[in-house]
């Protein structure tokens, strides 16, 4: 059996799993707060996918295109999008998570 202080920073590890489990969950949070009229998810295309999935550290999209999207609820389908488009919005860390509060 582990001592109580050993199974304290084992029960602290989090796994890869663990952390895409809290990702898909807390998207869960982002679109019901994406339903208020005055929460708005502004997302900006990432031109790099792979660059945007392996940058999250940095928090930032590495290569920015001039188009924005809504994303959430009053998201919109955007014509001639390619189906593997990478978008990235900033989102506050409490909710309603929205920087773009009108």
């Amino acid at each position: 059996m582990c001592p109580d202080a050993l199974w304290g920073e084992i029960s602290r590890v989090e796994t890869v799993f663990d952390q895409n489990l809290c990702d898909h969950f807390i998207a869960i949070d982002y679109f019901t707060n994406s339903i208020r009229d005055d929460c708005e998810f502004l997302a900006t295309e990432c031109r790099s996918f792979l660059k945007a999935v392996l940058n999250p550290i940095l928090k930032v999209c590495p290569s920015r295109s001039r188009l924005t999207a809504r994303m959430g609820f009053h998201s919109e389908k955007i014509l001639g999008l390619a189906p593997r488009s990478a978008f990235y919005v900033d989102t506050l860390e409490f909710p309603p998570y929205c920087k773009e509060l009108k």
